[in-house]
C-alpha cells in the first residue's frame, strides 16, 4: 500500500496503517539517526520519540513531501536538536563540517534499503539455501568448510548456492546482485548492532 494513503488512513484513526509505517521505516530511521549520534541506543530512542510525537500530533500533521522524506528530515532535525542539547557540538559551530552531508546521508539511506531488500529475500529462501548461503556469503566459509561443517558433498553446497543466486535474481534488481559483496557488510553491521535483525 502506497504511503500516501497510509498516511491518510492514520490520521483517521487507524493504528493498523501506523503499525505498517511503523515496521516499514523504523530500523533504516535508527541507523540514520545513528550517523548523527554516534550511539544506537540513542538513535533508538530518538526515533521512538518520532513516531510517538507522530502519533500524538496526527489530527495536525500536516506532510508536503513523500512520508519517507518527512521521517528522514524529522530524524534528523531531532538529531541535531539532541546534539544541541547535549553541548556534544558547539552551537556556534560549522555543523556541515561535523555532520554528513545530504548527499552522503541519501547514499547511505539507499545502500541501507538496498540491504534490508537483501535480507528480507534471503529469509524466503528455503531452509537449506538460506544456511548455506550465509555461512558462505556472511560468514566467508569455503564450499569445502561448509560440506564438512553440514556432512554434505561439495557438489550439494555449489548446487544450493548457485540455486539461491537464481531465486534471489529473481527477486531483486541486479543491481543488488552485483553489489552483494558489498552489502554483506552492512549486513554483517545490521546483525551486529541490531539484535532484532
Amino acid at each position: 500500500m502506497e504511503d500516501a494513503l497510509l498516511v491518510e488512513q492514520f490520521k483517521q484513526g487507524n493504528l493498523k496503517s501506523y503499525e505498517v509505517l511503523y515496521k516499514k521505516y523504523h530500523k533504516v530511521l535508527v541507523l540514520y539517526a545513528k550517523q548523527f549520534v554516534n550511539d544506537l541506543q540513542i538513535a533508538e530512542n530518538i526515533v521512538q520519540d518520532t513516531f510517538v510525537t507522530l502519533y500524538e500530533k496526527r489530527d495536525a500533521l500536516q506532510i508536503h513531501t513523500s512520508f519517507k522524506s518527512f521521517m528522514y528530515t524529522v530524524v534528523r532535525n531531532n538529531c541535531l536538536n539532541y546534539l544541541k542539547r547535549e553541548s556534544k557540538i558547539l552551537v556556534n559551530s560549522d555543523i556541515s563540517n561535523e555532520l554528513p552531508t545530504h548527499e552522503e546521508s541519501e547514499h547511505t539511506i539507499t545502500k541501507l534499503e538496498m540491504a534490508e531488500k537483501l535480507h528480507r529475500a534471503i529469509n524466503q529462501l528455503p531452509q537449506q539455501n538460506q544456511q548455506i548461503f550465509k555461512l558462505s556469503k556472511y560468514r566467508g566459509l569455503t564450499n569445502e568448510e561448509i560440506s564438512e561443517k553440514l556432512g554434505l558433498t561439495k557438489r550439494t553446497v555449489e548446487t544450493h548456492i548457485s540455486n539461491a543466486l537464481k531465486k534471489l535474481r529473481a527477486t531483486l534488481t541486479m543491481m543488488v546482485i552485483i553489489l552483494i559483496n558489498f552489502i554483506t557488510l552492512i549486513y554483517v553491521l545490521f546483525i551486529s548492532n541490531l539484535s532484532y535483525l
